[in-house]
């Protein structure tokens, strides 16, 4: 499951990531340490032309005085139980009764600079920080939402997403975690938001291979306590696990968001120094 990420870049990064007009009037929101119940922004199929803020997680009615939240939705549903990362056969979201509806009609974009996971077993006891190379920092995670009636005495309709998830691969699956968030290369951006997609094209999507480049560093446990949101949660308490050769790291990170910038590739800037002191 993936049930934290983090949000550090500024809202007018990830307008320019998904080529929005500068203005999205977003309250405050907690983006160091994402988790259910928290609101954060998305790019969704209702208005994506602007970002809006959404719950993280699906509202269910577990029992007749208790509710959960489904904050992962399962791109295989019940196939593919024992997460084979080579699995290619039919996506049982299509059917869940908790998503079908929603993977038909209403799918979101969910940025982040990095998500947060832990090994199967220890999970969030010893939990890895997660992030892409490419140039802005900002990535999208694949998600489907959901609206609600407001509570009693209060007037606004509520909405909820979940991430979509796979089968790990890569460091993921090297750091011990069974499964990993969908993450969308831009060029699907558009079929992803537009409600008259095909089952077909979605499919194609979801089941597309992932070009960016990953890396993961170990953080601080406290991560796992959904009222933790400093900015020392981030600091790495270990080394990459792919070491980076012949980069001169600056103070940028936390600022711009974790992906290191094109220079990186010719030996340029790359990661905060505070995160790896």
């Amino acid at each position: 499951m993936c049930g934290r990420y983090s949000l550090v870049s500024s809202i007018r990064v990830v307008e320019e990531h998904f080529q929005l007009p500068e203005g999205s009037n977003l309250p405050h929101f907690e983006g160091i340490n994402a988790g259910p119940g928290l609101p954060m922004p998305v790019l969704s199929s209702g208005d994506p032309s602007r970002l809006t803020l959404m719950n993280f997680g699906f509202e269910t009615r577990w029992t007749e005085s208790k509710r959960r939240l489904l904050f992962n939705a399962r791109s295989e549903g019940d196939h593919n139980l024992d997460d084979d990362p080579r699995y290619k056969g039919a996506l049982g979201i299509f059917t869940k009764p908790a998503f079908r509806s929603a993977i038909r009609s209403r799918r979101c974009l969910v940025p982040a600079d990095a998500f947060i996971e832990g090994p199967k077993i220890e999970r969030l006891n010893r939990p890895y920080c997660i992030f892409s190379f490419n140039p802005t920092g900002v990535f999208a995670m694949a998600a489907v939402w959901q609206e609600y009636p407001p509570p009693p005495g209060e007037s606004n309709i509520r909405m909820g997403f979940a991430l979509i998830t796979t089968s790990a691969k890569g460091v993921v699956a090297e750091i011990g975690h069974h499964r990993a968030p969908v993450v969308l290369q831009p060029a699907h951006y558009r079929d992803w938001l537009n409600p008259n997609s095909s089952a077909q094209l979605l499919s194609e999507i979801l089941y597309s291979e992932d070009s960016r480049e990953w890396n993961a560093y170990p953080i601080d446990s406290r991560v796992k306590s959904p009222t933790q949101h400093s900015a020392g949660l981030l600091k790495a308490i270990g080394p990459l696990m792919y070491p980076l050769e012949q980069t001169i790291i600056d103070e940028s990170w936390i600022v711009k968001g974790f992906g290191l910038n094109k220079s990186l590739r010719s030996g340029g800037y790359g990661v905060q120094t505070s995160l790896f002191d």
